[in-house]
């Protein structure tokens, strides 16, 4: 889940605080999360209790961000594929124009700054996110990367398969363990251990990070990924009081 760094009112909170909504409304829409696990704002729009303008400008003058209704643009493709597919399906954001060396982003939660950091460091672009809707920002990446529906896995199949990977898990943990120790005995013994390279088949992607990892895994992955693309030799991370500087040191310069 993301981390959001804001002590903002939630649209729920809003909604309560207005009397938009009866008690009775508000039963109906925390069900309907339940079963769909989608977004307070997007229950109540797709519930047709409250119009989606009403509800982008309650936000946004709530969370102080701009907002941007996506069903009436026609988003250029080769902008939405300024970000990493992976990164907007995780951020469920998606860039929608660019000037310079801005690029507008919209999100569905905009006050998400590790996920704002994140884009940029991908992407090399200042972020200014604007709020839209999770529903608009699935159909604009769908337009763009095309439906993707996964095929049903045969039973049989899907047994066999749970009883590899758990066989799999077994013989793992067994190497893990023959490796420590083989690890800790050249220590002792102040012998050298040998350490294989990776295959190109077995490396490991960072751009593959798991959508449940920790919000500071991923921000950590982003600036490792952005230091091996500029053949970094340094990263100088330098908190400041709202935000963090990032900076690489690149043929012996410091750069952003």
């Amino acid at each position: 889940m993301a981390q959001v760094i804001s002590k903002k009112k939630s649209c729920k909170e809003i909604l309560a605080d207005k009397k938009i909504l009866t008690d009775e409304q508000f039963a109906q829409v925390e069900e309907e999360i339940k079963k769909s696990g989608i977004l307070f704002q997007q229950a109540v729009v797709d519930m047709k209790l409250v119009e989606k303008g009403k509800v982008l400008k309650l936000l946004s003058n709530e969370w102080a961000v701009k907002a941007i209704d996506l069903s009436v643009m026609d988003v250029d493709p080769d902008i939405v594929k300024i970000m990493p597919k992976q990164s907007a399906k995780r951020y469920n954001a998606v860039p929608f124009a660019k000037e310079e060396n801005i690029l507008f982003v919209a999100m569905a939660e905009p006050r998400d700054l590790f996920a704002i950091e994140d884009i940029n460091l991908r992407t090399g672009f200042h972020v200014q996110p604007y709020l839209a809707l999770p529903e608009d920002i699935k159909t604009v990446l769908n337009k763009s990367y095309g439906v993707e529906e996964a095929a049903p896995m045969p039973e049989e199949e899907e047994e066999e398969g749970q009883q590899t990977a758990s066989i799999s898990s077994v013989a793992d943990a067994d190497e893990a363990r023959e490796l420590t120790a083989e690890l800790i005995a050249g220590l002792d013994t102040g012998g050298e251990v040998q350490v294989d390279k990776l295959t190109a088949e077995e490396s490991i992607d960072i751009m593959q990070v798991d959508t449940s990892a920790p919000e500071i895994e991923k921000l950590v992955n982003a600036i490792i990924l952005e230091a091996i693309r500029l053949k970094a030799s340094d990263i100088h991370v330098e908190p400041m009081e709202k935000r963090l500087n990032v900076r690489y040191r690149v043929d012996g310069n410091l750069r952003r």
